[in-house]
């Protein structure tokens, strides 16, 4: 081991170049081997792992959860061993020495190295009052530690902690606050979400949760000027049947203005507020939109009636927090404004808040030019180009019009031919207003932590894949987004219409739609008109530390009202093989469904488990005998089964060298897929993750079977693809850029016994290499 001064630092020399210090890593290990005390001082210790031992008095679960939780509160933290005695960051830090400026070996230094943790640092006295401190505020009131400094080598030293507890308190009785001021009848009626119940251990960050609920409720009915601090828990122990009655009291010295309930006085909104400037500018216009109800602007902007209705409050109401977050969100994703700000002035005598809404607004008109690394989930990538013009109020009612331009020259990664694969070009525009527009639109009150849009969506583009065929698509759509709640957005758009175009198929690519009556029927010129309906929650938050989720559940129905009255005008019944038109355009009828679940499991502040189930299907109605192309679904890719090319296998068994080879892109009409994923942390902004990807796609027409893929539940794990790998992630919190490197473990395909080939992998063979290992490049996370 190597000594350190406690105040100059450990003694060592410094080496002259990074070849003397490769040399004197590998030396020092060569001499050392498993310690490291040689490089010590002859005064100083090393401090090692120390041990706790708790001994119950009577019967105490978890006996070594509890061990594990009193060993946490020890400081400090030994330096860190394998197998509990090779310290490889400590033979970092002496090898590498404290570099004076910055290159490879300081770097290795920060990110690696471990300065010795001293005996001479160690207080065993006040780490046995930390015990008894976090075993007092978890019930045990009864408890003794005892210790005992242990030498087990030369200059080496730890402390062994006997403690030994009896069986923990638990909460009894708890009385809310007596008397009929409102303060006090506000906190007794939070009584029914108590999180403090009877029988349950003692707990003192319990009480403290507890303290902040009560805060919250408090703030929702008017306490503007109430705080946690004021309430005081009274504690009375019963030693027989070893429980604590608490008695919920206010604080004696509690200010009478954090007992006032408010209500909102006035209300001024500055349009256009300056940061640092106060008041009403002399430059300024005011509208009176009410009784004590401002609108300030320097320039006529917006319609004050759209800003106003965007706040969930009015004079006279009781002052609540929810209230004041929620309208703080709902003027933000205006996505007019850079800061929003609401503030208050107390008039405790009147028990009266004026609010002042202060926006800084945004440029209105923008054009914005990028150059982009497309990557799609189907494999596809390559350098594109994009240019958004955006209008941030165009009819002065905060509505937002958005033009994209998008073209870009794409490639198909994997498959070892860098040559042009396609190219395509898109117009879109977008109309978004900040309000319900339908007869029907008391569905969406306008109350949520959002405001409710209404979307109006038009575009075309065309695809070309090179030598095979042209796809154009026109499409508009008139949508509606609310949000009831913050973690649940609903979306409808009772009207999409698209028209699917395949144009200039190519020789080849001919042969093989005549070959295939399925596929055929998927490249005809579609017109699809119906309508959609998703649900999403999401409970998401980066700082939590529980379970999280994300559910998504979307229905799709097209053509179901045009064939009934086509029904009920012709006196007959749709048919694929007689389809209603219109303008002499066959439409297309079907019923699709869509899933997407996931689950966030963290583990540490670096690592996470995180799952994905995918599950969607769609069925041909009357006027159609498949699901149109564009409806279909897929699998493999970026943001699929990692270690298969996008629409590259499937559906079922079928070989992706069968039915045209490669060059036929796969989809069909029922998916499947599970995705696993272990992400971690590597060196700051760098992360890791391994994963596991499976699933399928397979075919819903009752003709089908296994050998064209059929679906049949009870083949759904013998025909899922299987692949495995890991990915390097650069996450610097504004974009993700992500290398995932995979291999297929099982291919469905291939003869039932002989579709797992987690066997034949040998990455040191470079022919394996080249035939099975998939690279994914791409922008975010998979999911």
């Amino acid at each position: 081991m190597i000594m350190q001064h406690r105040g100059g630092g450990p003694r060592r020399r410094q080496p002259a170049s990074t070849t003397g210090w490769v040399l004197r890593a590998l030396a020092l290990l060569l001499i050392t081997g498993c310690t490291t005390v040689s490089f010590l001082e002859e005064d100083e210790q090393l401090y090692i792992r120390p041990s706790v031992t708790v001994t119950p008095e009577s019967d105490v679960r978890r006996r070594r959860a509890l061990e594990s939780e009193l060993f946490d509160t020890l400081r400090p933290i030994p330096n860190t061993a394998w197998f509990g005695v090779l310290r490889p960051w400590l033979w970092v830090h002496y090898a590498v020495g404290t570099p004076e400026e910055e290159g490879l070996r300081s770097w290795i230094a920060d990110r690696f190295g471990e300065e010795p943790v001293l005996f001479s640092e160690v207080s065993p006295h006040r780490s046995a009052t930390a015990m008894q401190t976090w075993l007092f505020n978890h019930g045990f009131f009864e408890s003794e530690v005892e210790w005992e400094i242990r030498e087990p080598g030369a200059r080496r030293a730890t402390v062994d902690y006997e403690v030994t507890v009896a069986s923990p308190f638990r909460f009894g009785e708890l009385e809310f606050p007596q008397g009929d001021g409102d303060l006090e009848e506000a906190i007794a009626a939070t009584r029914a979400d108590s999180l403090i119940v009877a029988g349950e251990v003692y707990n003192l960050e319990t009480l403290r949760s507890e303290r902040v609920r009560i805060d919250r409720a408090l703030k929702n009915q008017g306490f503007f000027a109430f705080t946690p601090e004021y309430l005081l828990f009274e504690a009375e122990r019963d030693m027989e049947a070893r429980t604590v009655s608490l008695r919920l009291t206010v604080q004696s010295d509690t200010p009478d203005s954090a007992k006032v309930r408010y209500t909102i006085g006035s209300i001024t909104i500055f349009a256009d507020h300056s940061p640092g400037r106060s008041g009403i500018p002399d430059d300024a216009t005011v509208i009176e939109l009410g009784e004590d109800y401002r609108y300030v602007q320097r320039r006529e902007r917006y319609r004050p009636e759209v800003i106003s209705s965007a706040l969930l409050f009015n004079p006279g109401d009781t002052f609540s927090r929810v209230q004041h977050v929620n309208s703080i969100n709902r003027l933000m994703s205006l996505g007019l404004f850079r800061f929003v700000n609401i503030r208050y002035e107390q008039d405790p005598q009147e028990g009266v808040l004026h609010a002042e809404v202060l926006l800084s607004p945004m440029r209105e008109k923008t054009i914005e030019g990028e150059i982009q690394a497309v990557t799609r989930s189907d494999g596809f990538a390559g350098p594109g180009a994009a240019v958004r013009y955006r209008d941030r109020n165009t009819f002065s009612g905060a509505e937002t019009l958005t033009v994209d331009l998008n073209t870009g020259f794409e490639t198909l990664l994997g498959d070892g031919n860098w040559a042009i694969d396609s190219y395509e070009i898109g117009l879109e525009g977008v109309l978004a207003v900040p309000r319900i527009i339908a007869p029907f639109g008391r569905w969406a009150d306008g109350r949520g932590a959002v405001m409710p849009r209404t979307t109006l969506r038009t575009g075309f583009s065309t695809l070309t894949r090179v030598d095979t065929y042209r796809l154009d698509q026109f499409s508009t759509s008139l949508g509606y987004q609310w949000s009831p709640q913050s973690s649940i957005r609903h979306e409808l758009r009772p009207v999409e219409v698209t028209l699917v175009r395949p144009l200039e198929f190519s020789a080849s690519f001919r042969e093989v739609l005549d070959a295939n009556p399925t596929l055929a029927r998927s490249f005809e010129e579609q017109l699809i008109i119906g309508g959609s309906f998703r649900v999403i929650y999401s409970d998401r938050n980066p700082t939590r530390t529980e379970a999280q989720h994300f559910l998504s559940g979307q229905v799709e129905l097209a053509g179901n009202l045009l064939s009934l009255v086509k029904a009920q005008t012709t006196g007959r019944n749709p048919n694929a093989d007689d389809p209603f038109t219109v303008l002499e355009i066959p439409y297309s009828q079907f019923v699709r469904l869509d899933s997407d679940s996931r689950y966030f499991l963290p583990l540490s502040d670096s690592t996470m488990v995180v799952g994905r189930l995918l599950a969607g299907g769609g069925y041909p109605l009357g006027n159609s005998s498949s699901l149109p192309r564009v409806k279909q679904f897929t699998v493999g890719g970026t943001n699929s089964i990692r270690a298969f090319l996008g629409r590259s296998f499937g559906p079922g068994t079928v070989a992706p060298e069968s039915a045209g080879g490669p060059a036929v892109e796969r989809s069909s009409d029922l998916r499947l897929e599970m995705n696993l994923e272990y992400r971690f942390g590597i060196w700051g902004m760098v992360k890791g993750a391994l994963f596991v990807d499976a699933g399928n796609i397979w075919s819903l027409d009752p003709e089908a079977d296994e050998t064209n893929g059929g679906f049949q539940i009870d083949r759904i794990l013998e025909e899922s693809a299987v692949g495995a790998g890991f990915g390097i992630r650069f996450d610097p919190q504004i974009v993700v850029v992500r290398l995932d490197i995979a291999t297929p473990l099982r291919e469905p395909w291939r003869e039932p016994g002989d579709r797992w080939v987690a066997g034949a992998i040998d990455p040191l063979d470079r022919q394996w290499r080249r035939n099975n290992l998939v690279f994914n490049i791409a922008i975010g996370y998979p999911f």
